[in-house]
Formats: structure tokens, sequence, C-alpha cells
């Protein structure tokens, strides 16, 4: 009767060792088979980063060449684009490489255009004699429509009431629709449009811009930073340009 009970017994443990061992390679096999799921679903994932990576890089290097072709057919430079006169005939603005030049927009009716066209006059008519400056204004009627005279008549107001010696060009459009190629040059340069009338952009002898002022910074503010630019520009050779 011992001896039954204890066959008993060791039938007991000997299927409990069993289950045991059973229900652990099971666990096993479960669990490799998880791990593997896992390292495969991070083989995906790294192959999937390693795509994106990749397509980013090339939509990178796609958004360079074109902004690297642009340059090269714009020349890379201020200087590089032609612009209207007031007669509507082009004016390459390669003859100022070597100067430094003032660009403005300005307008006939605006509160700002007393004390600027008198300004613009002075540093124009004191610095011009050095050979390397010149102010460019472009005539613009987008802000507060405050210069809606014909070219003919912004000619005449310029060079009769404020006896501008500078070029004034053909009117041309600096902000939304239809900019002048050669603005947006210097807006995509400064990454600053104009906000008002008599925006102010000052560029070098290689046509590259330096600064970039608001209607509310007036001329003689910035005149020691284009009487330095001018100074360096003389230093070096226009040959060398």
């Amino acid at each position: 009767m011992v001896h039954q009970r204890n066959l008993i017994y060791i039938s007991l443990i000997i299927c409990s060792l069993l289950y045991i061992v059973k229900s652990k390679d099971e666990n096993d096999i479960n669990f490799a088979s998880k791990q593997s799921g896992y390292e495969k679903a991070d083989d995906a994932w790294d192959e999937d980063e390693d795509d994106k990576s990749d397509e980013d890089v090339e939509e990178d290097a796609k958004d360079e060449d074109v902004k690297e072709q642009v340059k090269r057919d714009t020349g890379g430079n201020f200087y590089s684009f032609t612009v209207l006169d007031s007669e509507g005939k082009g004016v390459d603005l390669g003859q100022y490489k070597g100067k430094i030049t003032l660009v403005v927009n300005v307008a006939s009716e605006c509160g700002y255009t007393d004390n600027h066209y008198k300004a613009l006059s002075k540093i124009h008519n004191h610095l011009v004699t050095t050979g390397r400056f010149s102010v460019l204004a472009f005539p613009c009627n987008q802000f507060g429509k405050q210069e809606p005279g014909t070219n003919a008549e912004i000619q005449k107001f310029a060079k009769d009431r404020y006896r501008a010696k500078f070029p004034v060009f053909g009117k041309v459009n600096v902000i939304e629709s239809d900019v002048s190629p050669a603005w947006q040059y210097l807006i995509d340069e400064t990454g600053e449009a104009p906000s008002w009338n008599f925006f102010k952009y000052l560029v070098n002898e290689n046509g590259d811009v330096l600064h970039a002022w608001g209607a509310w910074t007036s001329v003689d503010e910035i005149y020691s930073v284009v009487q330095q630019a001018v100074t360096n520009a003389m230093r070096r050779p226009k040959t060398e340009l």
C-alpha cells in the first residue's frame, strides 16, 4: 500500500516536471517568435527611416539645385538685372557694378516724402563725387496709393521740387503680385519686404545686399553706414570687381 502510494507521488512529480518543461519550451518559442517579430518591425522601421532620409536629402538637393540655377541665371547679384526707366526703356543695372547704391521705393504724396527726398538728394550729391555711389529711386503706388502720377509727372516732381540728380526709374511693384525681379532679389536676400514707402536697401559694389531699413529710419541716421561702405569700396580697384 505504501509502495503504491509512493509510485503515485513519483508519477505526479514526473508529470509536473514534464508540464513545467513543456510550458517553458512553449514560452521560449513564443518569446523567440515575438522577438523575431520585434526585430523585423525594427528592421522595417529602420528601412523606412533610411528611405525617408534619402528622400529628404534628395528633395533638399533638388531645392538647392533650383536655387543655384536661379543664381546662375541671374548672375546671383542685384546688378545682374535689367529695369525700366521712366520711358519704358531697359536699363542694365550692371552699369552700377563697382558702386555702392541706396535703392529706395519713393512716393510723391507720402508723409515721408519731403524729408526723404531732401536727404536722398543731399547724400547722393555728396557721395556721388567719389565715383562710387548712387541713389536709385523706384516710384511705387502700392502703399496708400501715394504715387498716383504718371512716370513723366513723377520725373518732373523729383527734378523740379527737389532737384534730384539721381536716377528715378519707371513705376514698379515691390510687394504682392508682379514684383519687379530686381526688387524680388532684394527681398529674398534680406528676408525683408518693403512695408511702406521709402524702404531702403544698401547694395555693395558686387551687387550684394548689405542692409535694409524702413521709412521710419531717416537717411541721416544711416549716413555713416553708407559712407563707410563707399570708403570700403574705394579701397578696392574697380578692375578687381
